[in-house]
């Protein structure tokens, strides 16, 4: 009768464990896609704006064609980084891994997307500050 309770309490010890880890998995899923949702229409215009910095760039002096590269050299990047990082959660969200697996994966993509967030921001503020000098 022991051996029976320590079966039953190790049992659903075991269910309570999965069931954290199934909930925590859905909710970085969805604050993930919030993110990507905030994030992407930024990302979309990306390459509007570094033409747009480009196009300024040509009627200015050398230091200004350097800031500008280096703007858009960050925009570039932002933007590449995005696309990789929507490759990484494709895949993770088609995986069958084991949740435990997944939940790693997915706590990694919602530090690199914050990191990502923030580059956009920075990245499209420089474009910004840069195209009213005229």
């Amino acid at each position: 009768m022991k051996n029976i309770l320590i079966i039953i309490c190790t049992f659903i010890t075991f269910l309570a464990c999965v069931n954290s880890t199934k909930k925590e998995l859905e909710s970085l899923s969805k604050e993930a896609m919030k993110l990507h949702d905030e994030v992407m229409p930024q990302t979309m215009k990306i390459s509007v704006i570094k033409k747009k910095v480009m196009d300024q760039a040509e009627k200015m002096d050398d230091n200004g064609k350097d800031t500008a590269l280096k703007i858009n050299t960050k925009l570039q990047k932002a933007e590449d980084d995005m696309y990789v990082w929507m490759d990484e959660l494709g895949k993770v969200m088609n995986d069958n891994a084991n949740d435990e697996s997944k939940l790693k994966v997915y706590t990694k993509l919602m530090t690199q997307i914050q990191e990502i967030k923030k580059n956009t921001s920075l990245g499209q503020a420089a474009a910004d500050s840069f195209l009213l000098k005229k």
